[in-house]
């Protein structure tokens, strides 16, 4: 009896990291022109725009978020006074949790879908491959929720800085939700892949993929936690 029957899960340990660079290297030679992501994470009416015109539009974003938010910060400060401080906070939680939630249901379906449709297999045999599809779904659900986050997150800075200037304790925990919410878009769409390549049919993997996250509520809090100094909004 050879070494590799005698220790089977040994050697197939062994060769994990080998396998796991391969497909490190398929995903990160795909990433530059994966049409997957095109097609998947830009809306269908951007698509249609040059470039250009969608950096425009991403830059107008960015900047009219960073310029209304200290805006509305100074007008809710003369409204409403004291409840206006919590605004930004609220509006990142809610990000927080509903981008968690979409991240998770897209990546559910995502291959379940293309299986169903009978797409999946003529997908994984282009240049693209296994691990190259699978990078693109993932980046086309990630990307678009982080760019929202992001947006909300230079809004909900300038409504907590036209709030009250230099309150570190507000700022620090807006970036700290917003960090916090990268990582829960981030774990959900792993997981959503992962039951949606184990299961062929949709509900199947959404449930699954549910179920899964809500065993891992309490990894979610207490990382949470930790990142924003013991406290949660």
């Amino acid at each position: 009896m050879s070494a590799r029957e005698a220790f089977p899960t040994a050697f197939a340990l062994a060769v994990l990291p080998k396998r796991a660079w391969q497909a490190f290297k398929s995903m990160a030679r795909n990433l530059r022109d994966n049409p997957v992501i095109a097609r998947e994470g830009v809306p269908r009416v951007l698509r249609r725009l040059e470039p250009r015109w969608k950096w425009l539009l991403l830059g107008s974003a960015v900047a009219g978020c960073a310029a209304a938010g200290p805006v509305l910060g100074a007008g809710l400060r003369d409204r409403y006074q004291s409840a206006a401080e919590d605004v930004g906070i609220v509006l990142m939680a809610s990000w927080l949790w509903i981008g968690g939630l979409v991240s998770a249901l897209s990546a559910a379906g995502s291959v379940s879908k293309e299986r169903a449709a009978g797409t999946w297999d003529l997908l994984i045999v282009t240049r693209l491959g296994k691990w190259g599809a699978l990078a693109g779904k993932f980046l086309a659900i990630v990307l678009p929720i982080s760019l929202v986050g992001s947006c909300l997150c230079l809004l909900a800075l300038g409504i907590a800085w036209g709030y009250s200037p230099y309150d570190l304790p507000v700022l620090r925990g807006v970036v700290s939700i917003w960090l916090s919410g990268v990582a829960t878009i981030v774990v959900s769409a792993l997981v959503g892949l992962f039951w949606s390549c184990r299961c062929s049919a949709h509900w199947a993997s959404a449930l699954l993929t549910l179920f899964t996250l809500w065993l891992a509520g309490p990894v979610f809090v207490l990382a949470s936690m930790a990142i924003t100094g013991g406290r949660w909004p």
